[in-house]
């Protein structure tokens, strides 16, 4: 007994001399968002339990040793610990250890015991009823527990009474209490109203005094509730009228101000919360340790600006997306009738309202906060914070200003022109009304010096002209990537993605501003200074977004090489072209915007006037008769010419990369062909140039015959030969051809007919639907409608074709040299092949007359027999593939990188190849067209197993393809073909689905169309 009442004599002593300590444990990760958030975080700003640094770990259970200490720094007896000298009160608590001090002044208190034979078992987990035992005597209950049956279920009951078991239900009290547990009950109790001894002697009563408790009495911290209604930069309604670093608190009893440490209050502008803080006497000033912001009175709503919808905004409602691609309608906010607005930190102009503020910032990126501070169902503060992009290009150090590398540019819609003028931004540091951080991507601070050319900056600044104290944010980022543009994306009327090596990016506003030249996008898409197929080096901006770019490469490299052999104006309004396209001599139509050698031409009188501006420069260039071709580079796109890039260069209005001729002369001359050198005179390499072949300028009179034109490799012609040629490129600072033109005698281009080579040159067409319909002449023929290359056509067939030979070639077994599929072809059609002649799943590949008909047909699969035919050129295991044409089971996948495992293998050779596809009830291909088995039932068969032969060695990009289509004859019949991805292949891994077969059609080694075959027995 002497020691323990020494012990108490020594507590007395302590408690006297209590200081308060400095508190900055962060808040642990782990509690983010959990129902333990406030409690672990409170406590760690308290230092009475603060996890391991980043984690509070709530889940681990917690020993009595450690619920000791815990005890004891709830008391805040933390210095009478430090200064406590242990004696070894118990025999399993040495005095070495770590929570002697604890375990030994809490006996002393009489709040610890031990378990029996002076033993403490410090290192058992602390039970639900041990836990409360020790929180109960904290908050002075002891006396209600006793008196209400003692330990254990006095104690718990006068927890209950107390309030100390708030938001623990379910708690099983017998049980080890967990960390997370531990820290709600702790918080509790450091919040219940003490109950205090009020006389002393025999009779001992207490009484509890309201608002006084364990955390105003023995940590000095008190809480206010209310609304944060200003800091240093601002107010909710004008400027900020606080001294830097503190912020103001509307409470019920008036305003309160506190000095914000780090807990983050200055940034809830608007909120209602609780703010835990503890007061200095001295000073009569507070500092906030913990803010809480109470889901009871707050409902808070964050929204990425791009997902507002602009179209419906007022003054009291804004509209939003929760998720645009799966919601069907956006969701309303309803505005209080005089919301508090802040810009970038600080309010705005008075007499601005919600709809004024957010058509201020459409097309910016950043978020908008949307507070009702009272859960009334009304928005009473919106708060918008808006990055506008600089990219530096130069700095003013006396001004603090810095030039923007790309401008502003503002387009006229009368004089369709865009004008650009220079853009600035300043940020004057060194200004006392200036608040302004400068960081990096990975967080460094920076300065205004540090800033360099090419930096990508983000700036949220606010506006100068309330008043207020200006707030800026600068975000720095200096990341950069190099890649080639695969794809570009309209998502909406201000989001373009471009894609870079196939992966999508998001742009920022100004560089949208610039790649458009401040043109609406909808307008701008086909007239951008960026197209797929250009490389280059890309600058992100801190969130991500392409901010601008350095391009090289070719503006034109995904448009075709052509020849305009005509265009006129159609009877029903309209611009078409005659246009040789290296397969077929078609008729196309001009989209009413087309953009024609940089310009574009809105109307059928200013794209003729366009390509009579053309006509006039080549008369004479190419026949003596002065009939007119003209070579071009040509973008086609959902049945419309969309842009046209003549051989007739403008420097006022093309980019350099546009077609031109890099004959001396410009015109085509006398050239011979040196085959070892693969060059013309030693003068103009032509590589893997697409040569092209017209008639002579004798014949003239035999441009309407689609015989008459050819389209063959460099390496076709013949070495030591002379040709009447003309050498195109698109790269100003080469002289390799990119496109040849040679004008031959029409007698020596005949051959280039339905040769092999040719015919393969024609995209395979996959009909999706046949509608019956009239021809031009009157006569019953069809309508087919179905996709190449992922883009859908409609085509009709020549009436007398219809009615005459297309059936024998659709159903000519001369055609199928594979005896299986010349089986399936003798055995006969079925009866509504015969009647409708092609099948939705067919794939062709066709020629068409002068009118645009179909008037001859050649099938590659017949989708009621499943036999495959293909004609090629070239090996199909060369890395120069000129003309394949491929027939194969995907192997294995990696990523969208394809191994493949052909069914149709003409590695050896370029004769023509058929075969039977053999599938099983769930798309399995069971055998190839040589009767190698390849899924055996149960299992796929690799190299050297039952006979099978998968060779792994061809391997394409299924990105590279220009469209994938699939036919799925798991869906209803109208809906069997449709437009895919590479996220719709299988390989022989994937589980519950069949490898995909899969058809690709390649040109000059560059993959084309891809056909997803879903087949099923």
């Amino acid at each position: 007994m002497k020691l323990l009442r020494r012990i108490a004599v020594l507590l007395l002593a302590a408690m006297c001399a209590l200081t308060s300590a400095a508190y900055a444990s962060p808040v642990p990760q782990d509690v983010i968002g959990t129902r333990y958030e406030t409690a672990a975080s409170l406590l760690c700003k308290l230092e009475i339990m603060v996890g391991d640094g980043t984690n509070f770990n709530p889940d681990d259970n917690i020993t009595r040793a450690e619920f000791a200490q815990i005890l004891m720094k709830t008391l805040n007896m933390g210095e009478a610990m430090a200064s406590y000298t242990p004696v070894g009160l118990f025999d399993d608590v040495p005095a070495a250890n770590i929570f002697a001090p604890a375990i030994e002044l809490g006996a002393g208190l009489g709040a610890i015991q031990g378990v029996g034979d002076n033993r403490f078992d410090p290192d058992n987990n602390v039970t639900g009823n041990e836990a409360i035992k020790l929180m109960v005597y904290a908050a002075g209950y002891q006396a209600l527990a006793e008196n209400s049956g003692g330990y254990p279920s006095g104690y718990i009951y006068a927890a209950q009474d107390v309030g100390l078991l708030k938001q623990l239900t379910g708690l099983d009290y017998a049980a080890p209490m967990t960390r997370g547990q531990a820290a709600q009950l702790c918080v509790n109790t450091l919040k219940a109203d003490m109950a205090q001894p009020a006389s002393f002697g025999e009779n001992i009563w207490y009484e509890v005094i309201a608002g006084e408790s364990l955390l105003t009495e023995r940590h000095n911290v008190y809480t206010v509730s209310g609304v944060v209604c200003a800091n240093d930069v601002t107010s909710m309604w004008g400027g900020g009228n606080v001294r830097e670093g503190d912020v103001q608190i509307l409470a019920s009893n008036g305003l309160m101000t506190l000095e914000a440490a780090d807990t983050g209050a200055e940034t809830m502008i608007g909120q209602y919360v609780n703010v835990y803080y503890r007061y200095d006497s001295e000073t009569e000033s507070g500092t906030a340790l913990y803010v809480e912001i109470p889901d009871s009175r707050n409902t808070i709503v964050e929204v990425d600006l791009e997902d507002i919808e602009y179209t419906r905004l007022s003054p009291s409602s804004v509209y939003y997306w929760k998720d645009k691609e799966n919601d069907s309608r956006a969701t309303q906010l309803t505005i209080s009738s005089v919301p508090s607005i802040l810009y970038n930190g600080a309010t705005v102009a008075g007499g601005t309202n919600a709809q004024m503020l957010f058509e201020r910032v459409e097309g910016k990126y950043g978020t908008a906060l949307f507070v009702d501070s009272n859960n009334d169902g009304n928005i009473d503060m919106i708060s918008v914070k808006a990055y506008d992009t600089y990219i530096v290009d130069r700095r003013n150090t006396v001004e603090y200003r810095i030039l923007d590398k790309l401008g502003t540019y503002t387009y006229d819609a009368q004089t369709d022109t865009s004008t650009r003028v220079n853009r600035y931004v300043t940020i004057d540091e060194e200004s006392a009304n200036v608040s302004v951080t400068y960081a990096d991507t990975a967080g460094n601070a920076l300065s205004f010096a540090d800033l360099e050319q090419n930096d990508v900056l983000s700036v949220a600044m606010s506006d100068e002209s309330t008043g207020n104290h200006v707030s800026v944010e600068v975000l720095v980022s200096r990341s950069q990537m190099s890649g080639t543009v695969t794809a570009l994306q309209v998502e909406s009327a201000s989001d373009l993605r471009i894609y870079i090596d196939g992966t999508p990016y998001k742009v920022t506003d100004s560089y949208l501003n610039y790649l458009s030249q401040g043109r609406p996008l909808a307008g701008a898409a086909g007239n951008m200074g960026v197209r797929p197929g250009m490389t280059g080096t890309f600058w992100l901006d801190s969130f991500g977004r392409i901010a601008w770019s350095e391009l090289a490469g070719s503006a034109t490299s995904d448009m075709e090489f052509g020849i305009i052999t005509a265009y006129a104006l159609e009877r029903m309004g309209g611009v078409a072209v005659k246009l040789f396209n290296g397969v077929s001599l078609d008729t196309y139509a001009l989209a009413s915007s087309v953009k024609i050698d940089g310009i574009v031409c809105k109307g059928e009188a200013q794209a003729m006037a366009a390509l009579d501006a053309v006509a006039g420069e080549l008369t004479g260039v190419y026949y003596e008769d002065g009939t007119v071709i003209i070579p071009v580079l040509f973008r086609f796109s959902d049945g419309y010419i969309r842009e046209l890039d003549t051989c007739v260069y403008n420097a006022d209005t093309e980019s350099e990369y546009s077609l031109h001729s890099v004959n001396t002369n410009g015109r085509p001359e006398t050239l011979t062909y040196m085959g070892t050198a693969q060059s013309f005179n030693y003068k103009y390499p032509v590589g893997s140039a697409i040569v092209m072949t017209v008639p002579s300028a004798t014949d003239a009179s035999d441009l309407s015959d689609e015989e008459n034109f050819g389209v063959l490799r460099a390496s076709n012609l013949t070495s030591g030969r002379a040709y009447t040629a003309q050498i195109f490129n698109t790269d100003p600072n080469s002289i390799e051809a990119s496109y040849i033109l040679i004008q031959t005698e029409a007698s020596r281009i005949t051959s280039l007919g339905d040769t092999p080579s040719a015919i393969h040159d024609r995209q395979m067409l996959i009909i999706s639907n046949i509608v019956e319909t009239i021809g031009v002449d009157g006569d019953a023929t069809i309508r087919i409608e179905g996709y190449e290359e992922g883009t859908y056509k409609e085509l009709t067939v020549d009436a007398d074709y219809y009615q005459g030979t297309m059936f024998e070639n659709i159903w000519d077994n001369t055609w199928f040299s594979n005896a299986e599929a010349k089986a399936l072809i003798d055995a006969g059609p079925s009866a509504e092949r015969r009647n409708r002649k092609l099948l939705v799943g067919d794939i062709i590949r066709y020629r068409t007359n002068s009118d645009g008909e179909i008037a001859f047909l050649r099938p590659t699969f017949l989708s009621d027999i499943r036999v495959f035919r293909a004609d090629d050129q070239g090996s199909l295991s060369s890395d120069n593939r000129y003309r394949a044409f491929d027939i194969a089971a995907v192997s294995r996948l990696d990523g969208t990188s394809m191994s493949l495992r052909y069914l149709i293998d003409k590695s050896t050779g370029n004769a023509t190849a058929s075969m039977a596809v053999k599938v099983d009830a769930n798309g399995y291909v069971l055998q190839d067209s040589t009767g190698t088995m390849l899924y055996n039932g149960t299992d796929y068969c690799e190299a050297g197993v039952a006979g099978a032969a998968w060779r792994t060695d061809a391997v394409f990009d299924a990105d590279a393809f220009r469209g994938i289509t699939i036919y799925d004859e798991t869906k209803p019949l109208n809906q069997r073909v449709y437009v895919g991805s590479p996220m719709d292949l299988y390989d022989t891994n994937e589980l519950g689905n069949p490898a995909s077969l899969v058809i690709m059609q390649f040109r000059s080694s560059t993959p084309r169309g891809m056909i997803i075959l879903k087949l099923r027995d």
